[in-house]
């Protein structure tokens, strides 16, 4: 089973890219308010404009998504953020007798360069609520994002 996919889709004559972040395999580790994880995912392009970030977990919590330039996730690399704040805005779907919290932002329009030319997304998963994230399948955390290439 493919874990990380992306596919091309055309809109309005420009081609966008989709990047599924899979939770059984990304962001497994439990995390205490304020702890992160990192993830280093592929993309096509060093340069890309991520347009909407969708987001699904098990568990309805506040999370941060922070995105870097660089896989060393240091301060001076940081690109910008986007908060799901899953108690507050999240929608739910029960399936199969699981109830899912999700949440997209389709108006990101957020200009992404990967300045160590890897053709990597280096992105962080921040835990922001006082309840723990809980590891592996009980705390998975899925996203979809949507980009555009840039030339």
């Amino acid at each position: 089973m493919t874990r990380l996919v992306t596919s091309k889709f055309w809109l309005q004559g420009d081609v966008h890219e989709q990047l599924k972040i899979d939770g059984d395999t990304y962001f497994t580790e439990a995390l205490v308010q304020n702890a992160s994880e990192n993830e280093n995912l592929t993309i096509t392009r060093d340069e890309i404009t991520i347009l909407s970030i969708g987001l699904y977990a098990l568990q309805q919590l506040n999370y941060r998504i922070w995105l870097y330039s660089k896989d060393d996730f240091a301060a001076d690399s940081l690109i910008g953020y986007v908060d799901f704040n899953l108690p507050a805005v999240g929608a739910t779907k029960s399936i199969g007798g699981t109830t899912y919290y999700y949440y997209n932002i389709s108006d990101v329009c957020l200009a992404y360069e990967d300045e160590d030319s890897t053709k990597e997304l280096h992105i962080q998963l921040e835990n922001k609520s006082a309840t723990a994230k809980i590891a592996a399948a009980g705390g998975k955390v899925q996203m979809t994002l949507f980009y555009g290439v840039n030339s």
